[in-house]
């Protein structure tokens, strides 16, 4: 037989799980990384966007659509485009079947 403890604890388990958030720690160094810091204010801003969006998760392999990343970031879909073709060719990110894999991502 569970104490009353245990059941009041496993309660606030349930009732807290639908509201903790994720959060996501930008290392410090993210600002003098080579790469970012030769980045143009869009680009950077967007390489932000995609390690700290809603979506990201520990294995840096996510789903989500253009559609999304447009109204998430307030960037227009060529933009977005542009952006994501950039990253692609110097194989820093790449989208592909609507999912976004980042490469050696920590």
């Amino acid at each position: 037989m569970k104490s009353i403890l245990t059941i009041e604890i496993l309660s606030l388990r349930e009732r807290l799980k639908f509201k903790m958030s994720k959060h996501r720690i930008v290392k410090s160094d993210f600002w003098v990384d080579e790469y970012v810091e030769e980045l143009p204010i869009h680009e950077r801003y967007f390489f932000l966007y995609l390690l700290t969006n809603p979506g990201t998760n520990i294995l840096g392999i996510y789903k989500t659509t253009l559609k999304r990343i447009c109204f998430e970031t307030g960037l227009g879909l060529d933009e977005v485009k542009r952006i994501l073709d950039l990253f692609s060719s110097v194989d820093k990110v790449h989208f592909i079947d609507n999912h976004i894999l980042m490469v050696n991502f920590q």
